[in-house]
């Protein structure tokens, strides 16, 4: 696995965190797995229900994909993506390597801080 880094930003009010990020044009040829997105300032409070929006390029998903989520497991500090799946499970989603990936993402979630 490759790791890119950018850095990103976010405005913190009460016990509740909105953070964003920002990956444009990366080469990731070599990369590979699950797209995650560590380093949050904050972890997750033990309750796993955030909000999020995304725009991304270069991703694997199954057929029959109808959405794809960022979502913060409780008590991390990393934003982990999943797909839903038409009639199936759902599950994380997987980078496909090569030039122009882009991911920009932001979430709001609580923390326990």
């Amino acid at each position: 696995n490759t790791t890119h880094t950018t850095t990103g930003n976010y405005t913190k009010v009460g016990s509740y965190v909105t953070s964003f990020c920002n990956f444009s044009n990366i080469n990731t040829t070599g990369a590979g797995g699950a797209i995650r997105v560590t380093g949050l300032p904050y972890p997750a409070s033990n309750i796993s229900v955030n909000s999020g929006l995304m725009i991304y390029s270069r991703y694997s998903v199954p057929s029959g994909t109808v959405a794809i989520f960022p979502y913060l497991a409780a008590n991390l500090s990393e934003i982990r993506y999943y797909y839903s799946n038409n009639g199936a499970s759902w599950g994380e989603v997987s980078h496909a390597a090569g030039a122009a990936f882009y991911l920009w993402s932001g979430v709001t979630y609580k923390t326990a801080s």
